[in-house]
């Protein structure tokens, strides 16, 4: 992200390509006028990425600010909910009585509109979301889940169904910064008392959370809190899920024969799963192997597992996933073109979504250069990290952006109707990346790329 022009008598900093440069700008049109990021307080003077950190965005200052937030939330929602039951009490009983007008067929009819107007806006969510067209998920959710929030349990839609989507949103485009922040909201209006070190003690948020901790690469964070999910007394339900992302947390750390062991270990739970679910554990059993060279029938389940996953319409950062592991088994086996081809899908798979997860791109990227390189192919390697840099810049950029966003929004003497209206925002400047896309070719041309590989 380029800043714009200063005096030139001020010194200008050495700045690498990938650095996001930070400002004092305190005006929030400027900020964004000027395309630049003010964080400095929780940052420091510049953000360079760096493969393996931890992404950590929002500090304590920030959650204590989220959860006060979420308490205003509630009561605004409280408040509400008692002025609408004094109105329909006022009309439903008083104006009858004291006209001789029976209102009550009225209001059936009216109920009955708005349950198939919700439920109309929360397939068109469902298939928008189904068929990967992101964007306009993000358009509509907010209509979607009030109108079903208020026609709850009428609608063929549950409200919960729309509020998980709108978390496997998030958790797919690598927003986790931002579904931390709607989870520490929800932590404020729902816990009295909000203790941050604890963890929370509504099973969904707590599950939840743990995704985000697992995305941002903090994962002893993200294994605390599911060992109590998986060993606390929560429903066999969510505990399926924990058990799952729990495995999935100790392949992230390296840690194979602890994900055996927490599967093997409620083999008898996992056994009444979902297809959503079933494939996960199968996914999670082959990465296991991976990680065990363990290369003699885990290629084979690989192979049959992509296309089920797309029977089921899966996620293409899932089927990405599959083939990541396929392309290191496929290397493992000394089958190069092979490994080539299916790391290739799943960059371009990871391409394709609107607004895609930069973060994922950019270690798909990172994998790729290491078999690059272990084949001696220095040149084309580094091309690779130079490419995963700026997804990693983008996607640092990014999410301090929505986090200015967010900071402003929670300061601001009114709350929002819904809370996910602080993360299906429009009109945010475009990023650097997408202004001027990356493409191997243009990398391929740079001389300070090239020539610096070629001299050593």
């Amino acid at each position: 992200m380029e800043p714009e022009e200063r005096d030139a008598s001020a010194a200008e900093p050495d700045i690498e390509a990938n650095e996001i440069v930070l400002t004092d700008a305190k005006d929030w049109d400027e900020v964004f006028a000027q395309g630049e990021v003010h964080i400095d307080e929780y940052i420091g003077d510049r953000f360079v990425p760096k493969p393996g950190m931890k992404l950590e965005f929002i500090n304590d200052s920030m959650a204590n600010e989220l959860v006060a937030y979420g308490k205003k939330h509630a009561k605004l929602n409280r408040n509400q909910h008692i002025a609408a039951f004094l109105i329909g009490a006022l009309i439903l009983g008083f104006i009858p009585a004291f006209f001789s007008f029976n209102i009550w067929p009225w209001f059936l009819v009216a109920a009955g509109v708005a349950t198939i107007y919700g439920s109309m806006l929360a397939s068109q969510v469902a298939d928008a979301f189904n068929n990967r067209r992101y964007r306009i998920v993000s358009k509509r959710m907010d209509n979607a889940l009030w109108w079903n929030q208020l026609c709850s349990p009428l609608s063929i839609i549950p409200y919960l169904t729309l509020a998980g989507i709108q978390a496997r949103l998030l958790l797919l485009q690598g927003r986790y910064m931002e579904m931390e922040a709607l989870l520490l909201i929800c932590r404020g209006s729902i816990e009295k008392d909000v203790d941050l070190s604890a963890v929370p003690a509504n099973e969904r948020v707590a599950n939840d959370l743990a995704c985000t901790y697992i995305g941002q690469e903090r994962y002893e964070e993200a294994e605390r809190v599911l060992k109590t999910l998986v060993y606390g007394k929560k429903s066999a339900g969510f505990k399926r899920f924990a058990i799952v992302n729990l495995a999935l947390c100790y392949v992230k750390m390296n840690r194979p024969d602890d994900a055996t062991k927490i599967m093997d270990a409620n083999e008898v739970l996992m056994r009444k799963v979902d297809k959503l679910l079933s494939i996960r554990v199968k996914l999670i059993r082959a990465l296991i192997d991976v990680q065990n060279k363990k290369f003699e029938t885990v290629d084979e389940r690989l192979e049959e597992m992509i296309p089920a996953a797309r029977s089921m319409n899966e996620s293409n950062e899932f089927i990405a996933a599959c083939y990541l592991a396929l392309a290191e088994v496929r290397h493992a086996q000394q089958r190069i073109d092979e490994a080539h081809l299916h790391f290739r899908t799943a960059i371009d798979l990871l391409k394709s979504n609107d607004n895609p997860s930069y973060w994922s791109l950019a270690q798909a990227l990172r994998d790729y250069a290491e078999m690059l390189e272990a084949e001696g192919d220095v040149v084309e390697a580094e091309k690779q990290r130079k490419l995963a840099e700026r997804f990693e810049a983008a996607y640092c950029e990014r999410e301090l952006a929505r986090m200015i966003y967010l900071r402003y929004r929670v300061t601001q003497e009114k709350p929002v109707q819904l809370i996910t209206s602080l993360v299906n925002v429009d009109g945010f400047p475009p990023l650097s990346i997408e202004k001027s896309p990356p493409g191997l070719e243009d990398l391929a041309n740079q001389d300070e790329l090239d020539g610096s590989v070629r001299e050593d």
